[in-house]
């Protein structure tokens, strides 16, 4: 009995030992559960801030060249929204003791003043030269808070930025880790660039249109007769070509294979849609107007004409071309086609015909009034000077087009700009900043 007594209280004792490890296991794996949701819950709040700060930057930058009610009125209320949402970002990262009510003070009167500038554009005044001043002194302190930030993203997703909770710190096993008290810190004294390629073109990414235009009233074609069009596409035999499958949407086309590379075949009219191929180039020995010449030949021979070479971007020894149709002299915008060629055979690698397909049909610009450029021009900001101008369409947000005159201008400092004043309110339509790198023409 006295044995059997022994055996039942150890037992007992080893049960609420196994019991209790199984809750101290449980409570230690949800414990590093929730570390792990708080860390991607901050990794996302600090990438979130770093992209409205980055495009609170580049829209402070615009502002400074805008001189009608309307683009105020828009740059302005991009701005109030952009500042709103900073704010609840930096809401979300824990403070670790730093004050930052600095770079709070900084969105919320950055909110407030795009507000006043909202209302005024809204009956009609434009901004003063004393306004203008104090946008360009608010853009430096938003581009020293933007490079502040976008380090903190860096150091946050690479590592070198300690993650801190509330109570104790997450743990790091490495020597050259910052913590993130004085990573905020920097971001702090920052207030005392995403860019996007311009190779994809100003405007270029518009495929979100109901119709394809330039397929409208096109006759369907067969299967086998769409097999033909990708071959010659392709510039390979017919008999290499597999059919895929259907594409169905904006531009439903047959898509197959050659090569490894993929084709896509407008259902209607057998146009081309696009090509994608993985395939490497080699060694660099074309310039870039080699590989143009080649890329114009390419789609003259596929049928699209009257295509003007816009921006360009090389990379790896590809050579990416933006083409914009173009007619008496008005450069379509919208009608855009891009190529990739490779600069060392002068090989077609790539073709993106979507923005065309779905936006050209035939303008008429007779009865453009080309004198409309002298009023025009007076609509840009004294800041500039006009280096050239051209008549150019170019899309809304809402789908439909804008014909404007579109003035390559540049300030003292040698930015370039791109101004669009709208031939029929003489209201600037849009304003976007060119930046160069060795590898093409940026944009933001």
């Amino acid at each position: 009995m006295q044995r059997r007594k022994r055996i039942r209280k150890v037992s007992l004792f080893l049960a609420v030992i196994l019991v209790f490890s199984l809750i101290a296991a449980t409570s230690a794996l949800r414990a590093n559960q929730l570390e792990r949701e708080k860390r991607a819950f901050l990794q996302q709040s600090v990438c979130e801030l770093d992209e409205y700060v980055a495009s609170i930057d580049s829209t402070l930058s615009k502002g400074v060249y805008a001189t009608t009610p309307p683009m105020i009125l828009s740059l302005s209320t991009e701005l109030w929204r952009l500042s709103n949402g900073a704010k609840i970002m930096l809401s979300q990262i824990p403070d670790e003791n730093v004050d930052m009510s600095e770079t709070n003070k900084f969105l919320s009167q950055l909110g407030e003043l795009m507000m006043s500038f909202n209302r005024r554009a809204a009956n009609g005044k434009e901004l003063s030269e004393k306004d203008v001043l104090l946008l360009k002194e608010l853009s430096e302190y938003a581009g020293a808070l933007h490079k502040s930030v976008s380090a903190l993203r860096d150091g946050v997703f690479d590592g070198t930025v300690e993650l801190i909770k509330e109570r104790g710190n997450i743990t790091s096993s490495k020597s050259d880790v910052t913590p993130l008290a004085s990573s905020l810190e920097n971001t702090k004294k920052a207030v005392t660039d995403f860019p996007s390629l311009i190779y994809d073109g100003p405007f270029s990414d518009h495929l979100d249109k109901k119709a394809a235009a330039f397929l409208n009233g096109k006759e369907e074609i067969s299967k086998a007769d769409a097999k033909k069009k990708c071959a010659e596409y392709m510039s390979v035999d017919e008999e290499k070509v597999d059919f895929l499958t259907d594409e169905d949407g904006t531009v439903s086309s047959y898509v197959f294979s050659a090569d490894n590379a993929t084709c896509a075949v407008t259902k209607k009219g057998g146009y081309l849609s696009y090509i994608i191929s993985p395939e490497y180039a080699g060694e660099k020995v074309l310039d870039f107007d080699e590989a143009k010449k080649n890329a114009v030949k390419y789609l003259k021979k596929i049928g699209y004409g009257n295509m003007k070479d816009t921006y360009h971007s090389e990379s790896d020894g590809v050579c990416t071309i933006n083409f914009a149709y173009e007619k008496d002299s008005v450069r379509c915008y919208p009608d855009l086609i891009k190529v990739s060629v490779s600069m060392s055979d002068g090989k077609i690698l790539s073709v993106d015909a979507r923005n065309y397909l779905l936006s050209h049909r035939e303008r008429s610009f007779d009865g453009t009034d080309f004198s409309v450029f002298a009023e025009a021009e007076k609509k840009i900001s004294p800041l500039l000077h006009v280096r050239n101008s051209r008549f150019a369409v170019i899309p809304t947000p809402s789908g439909d087009e804008k014909l404007c005159c579109e003035f390559h201008c540049a300030d003292d400092g040698g930015q370039e700009v791109l101004v669009y004043i709208d031939v029929r309110t003489l209201n600037e339509a849009d304003i976007l900043l060119l930046l160069y790198s060795d590898n093409g023409v940026l944009t933001k």
